[in-house]
């Protein structure tokens, strides 16, 4: 029950989120954070369907670390978790699953890598489609 609970409120989440981009009210929150809080709370969060997999992060140019970068922390570890419990859903148990970080002049680049199957060709069309997958 507690789970069906949770999936029930999961997806009433995103339902809500969609309505919010749909109608453009999304509201960004910039303040400074640090990323391998971000990256590591992430992680966490995603903990139990990462479960079985080896997770690896990496934040490339390390004396950065201690140097705060602006970004909403909420949004973006939203996104970061969305693509760990999915690179976690298509791949095989055990596998690697790798998170990294690194700055690109005044950017931030993220990015989930894993060894499943990825996208099929003729869906990546529709990667950005509403209610298709």
């Amino acid at each position: 029950m507690d789970e069906e609970a949770s999936r029930l409120d999961t997806l009433i989440g995103q339902a809500v989120e969609m309505a919010e981009i749909d109608a453009n009210v999304v509201q960004i929150h910039l303040a400074p954070q640090h990323v391998r809080t971000l990256l590591d709370q992430a992680v966490e969060e995603s903990r139990a369907v990462l479960a079985g997999h080896r997770v690896m992060i990496t934040v490339e140019e390390p004396d950065e670390l201690d140097k705060p970068a602006w970004f909403d922390a909420q949004l973006l570890g939203r996104v970061l978790r969305h693509l760990l419990e999915n690179a976690a859903r298509y791949t095989p148990p055990g596998s690697r699953i790798t998170l990294n970080s690194r700055r690109v002049g005044d950017r931030l680049e993220f990015r989930v890598e894993d060894n499943g199957p990825g996208i099929d060709a003729a869906d990546l069309p529709l990667v950005f489609e509403k209610f298709t997958g």
